[in-house]
């Protein structure tokens, strides 16, 4: 998924139909273009719904509590027309980083009159919360929930910020030309978190895939996203985009086969979905899909692809596999096979194999973290082309629950018969942290039993918490793990930059070299070398 670990997160600009009504601020404040507004929000428990909330309930009760500013944006309109930018609103917990607060911002007026929501952030947990209202002017309801708080306050801060509308070309040295890979006539939208791997047998073939929003108009506001793939057989030179990932008529795999179902169930655009957010509830002013409701391709998610080939010319794509996740079924992991990657099984049809479950949940509920950020590795030591695929580990982070306390770990599974099966369950390899992510696992070039991991300890990019990447190896193939060491103390980067509306995460990656050497890429806040020099 997205950097982040926690379940339920929808941040950026989203429609709202609630109905508009006076609200009264515990505080106002007035920002303009040069000077911010900062604010302290009071020490308070609460535990709000974070499964379903719309902007209501909004009291002072342990049930619906939250905390709202009017926020007065003294920018005029005009101010933005040559310049893009608008008003960053932050927030940060004061005393405990297990706070699980809310960030929603309303369209305003001067008497507090709540009209549609512009931006949300929320819940999210441990962190710096941000939002962005691109070339804000006049009032604004920000209101702070407090989703899983006890007895904690938050720190905020509300500044604008700008950037020339016409940034200077650098073309000196020219680069490399790019080649589009996706197809952008297909209607899936916003691709990110993209993964690539090419063939040791054949480097002219490439896979990779990426996560994209469906093609649903709300898919963006709805948090609606699935897995696609594509495959170049020149180098990168050309792409064919495969479009959705093993996705199959809905018939072929409904809620009811879920999560046994070989496919995905392809979705209808003409239709919403079945979410809260898409049925009209009788009698209740709340917002619905006026398309009608009943995709229920819409409500299955795919997330975080990761692929790799083996050294007999077949490719591999797992990806983090959440169907009806609102319901209650989890964030569980799965494996699809390209056998003998070739450009004729395009004419063919025969790409993607059916969904092959490495670890799945049967009715199990993740409220507040999941199952993320996943990755796998084949061992590919050894001759290429003997018809033998070696093993494979498949690690990520699992949510874990001690003492109705969410915690997380880092496990691994493997399979020896090129990923057909993974009988075994999850094997912990990191000791119960507060906050663990970023797994990567490789595979080791000489030995076909060796496979190291490395992965963050993290404290979600809050500046000046050092961060800390842990190290384990496997020598018998995956069976056991030597005991976590630590590999490097770094400071991680922010959560998210001044004047971003992007997550961030310092997750590292491996490599792997010859004579049992090993190479580890991350991402470290470093002071930039000249006052005001915001990127370095």
């Amino acid at each position: 998924m997205a950097a982040s670990t926690v379940a339920f997160l929808t941040a950026g600009l989203v429609a709202s139909a609630l109905p508009a009504f006076a609200i009264t601020p515990d505080r106002t404040g007035t920002l303009t273009a040069a000077t911010p507004f900062m604010w302290t929000g009071p020490a308070a428990s609460g535990a709000v719904d974070p499964t379903d909330y719309a902007g209501t309930p909004c009291g002072k009760s342990f049930g619906d509590y939250c905390d709202v500013t009017l926020l007065n944006v003294d920018i005029p309109a005009t101010f933005w027309d040559q310049r893009t930018g608008g008003v960053r609103v932050g927030l940060r917990p004061s005393l405990n980083p297990s706070s699980f607060f809310g960030l929603y911002v309303y369209r305003s007026d001067a008497a507090g009159l709540r009209g549609p929501q512009v931006a949300a952030a929320g819940p999210d947990f441990p962190t710096t919360l941000g939002v962005v209202i691109p070339n804000a002017s006049g009032y604004y309801l920000v209101q702070v929930v407090y989703h899983l708080v006890t007895n904690d306050s938050y720190a905020a801060e509300a500044s604008a910020f700008t950037r020339s509308r016409f940034p200077p070309r650098v073309d000196d040295p020219p680069g490399l030309q790019e080649h589009l890979a996706s197809n952008v006539a297909s209607g899936f939208r916003s691709h990110s978190e993209p993964h690539i791997a090419q063939s040791p047998t054949n480097p002219d073939i490439l896979v990779a895939g990426s996560k994209f929003y469906n093609r649903d108009p709300d898919s963006l506001a709805e948090y609606n996203f699935k897995i696609g793939t594509m495959v170049s057989f020149d180098g990168g030179i050309t792409w064919a985009d495969l479009g959705q990932l093993a996705v199959c008529p809905p018939e072929q795999a409904p809620p009811s086969s879920w999560p046994n179902n070989s496919c995905y169930p392809d979705e209808d655009p003409a239709k919403g979905g079945n979410g809260s957010e898409d049925v009209d509830d009788p009698g209740v002013d709340d917002p619905y899909d006026p398309r009608g409701s009943g995709d229920v391709g819409e409500e299955y998610t795919t997330s975080d692809v990761w692929v790799q080939f083996d050294d007999e010319g077949n490719a591999y794509a797992m990806v983090l596999d959440a169907p009806n996740f609102a319901g209650g079924m989890g964030w569980g992991m799965t494996m699809h096979i390209w056998e003998s990657v070739a450009p004729q099984d395009l004419l063919a049809g025969k790409t993607w194999g059916p969904r092959i479950p490495i670890n799945k949940y049967d009715g199990a509920s993740q409220i507040f973290l999941l199952d993320d950020k996943n990755t796998f590795a084949v061992n590919n030591a050894g001759p290429d082309g003997d018809g033998q695929t070696g093993i494979m580990v498949a690690c990520w982070t699992q949510d874990v629950i001690v003492v109705f306390v969410p915690k997380q770990q880092i496990v691994c599974e493997r399979s020896t018969d090129g990923g057909k099966t993974w009988p075994d369950a999850p094997l912990p390899i990191s000791g119960i942290q507060p906050l663990t992510i970023g797994v990567d696992v490789r595979g080791d070039p000489i030995s076909p039993n060796t496979f190291y991991a490395i992965w963050s300890n993290y404290v979600a990019g809050v500046v000046g918490a050092p961060e800390e990447m842990s190290t384990s190896r496997s020598i018998d193939g995956g069976l056991t793990w030597s005991p976590p060491l630590p590999a490097v103390a770094f400071e991680p980067i922010p959560r998210q930059f001044p004047g971003q509306e992007f997550r961030n995460l310092s997750i590292p990656i491996l490599a792997t070299g010859p004579n049992a050497k090993l190479y580890a890429v991350y991402a470290e806040y470093r002071p930039a070398p000249k006052p005001r020099d915001e990127d370095g």
